[in-house]
């Protein structure tokens, strides 16, 4: 097995185990994937296009409940008396001549400078939240070839490395 999960933790604490459940209603299981995609650089008009086509093919995987990625992250800009609360992407495809300042803002926002970009701007990661998908639903669905290749359908004639970790991912590699 991949290591102890949340509830084998808390096995035998049932007030704790019921907040682990309410937790989990609200925000997905706790046994999340992470996709790391190589984009070199991230932060440019077309990879972040293909940021948007790999977060919109990954939600599309049967299993897939909620996506985290710059393409749903919001980016809060304020403009005189306008507030625009689009994501990164959204925010980019709208003004691509903005996206050297929609770097510098990710860059300087603490809730996300170093989670969704790595911090030489190269990688970019979607964080995955997987519903009713255990260690072995995972690789008996084949489910690392499934988000692959979806990754590489997305990202059309570039050839982007990727890799996938999280502790179900992991577990479903070494069971």
């Amino acid at each position: 097995h991949g290591g102890p999960s949340p509830e084998q933790l808390l096995s035998g604490r049932d007030g704790q185990r019921g907040a682990l459940k309410r937790v989990e209603a609200l925000f997905g299981d706790t046994d999340g994937v992470v996709v790391a995609v190589r984009l070199a650089p991230v932060f440019t008009a077309e990879h972040l296009q293909t940021v948007t086509r790999i977060h919109r093919a990954l939600m599309a995987l049967d299993g897939v409940r909620e996506v985290q990625s710059l393409a749903s992250a919001p980016n809060w800009l304020a403009d005189d008396d306008d507030i625009q609360t689009g994501s990164f992407t959204q925010q980019a495809a709208l003004d691509p001549s903005r996206i050297a300042a929609l770097q510098a803002q990710f860059e300087a926002n603490p809730l996300y400078r170093g989670s969704l970009v790595s911090a030489d701007g190269n990688t970019v990661a979607f964080l995955l939240s997987l519903h009713q998908v255990d260690e072995a639903a995972y690789r008996k669905e084949h489910f690392d070839a499934r988000i692959r290749a979806a990754v590489a359908q997305a990202a059309g004639n570039e050839v982007v490395p990727v890799a996938v970790t999280g502790s179900v991912a992991v577990a479903a590699a070494t069971t």
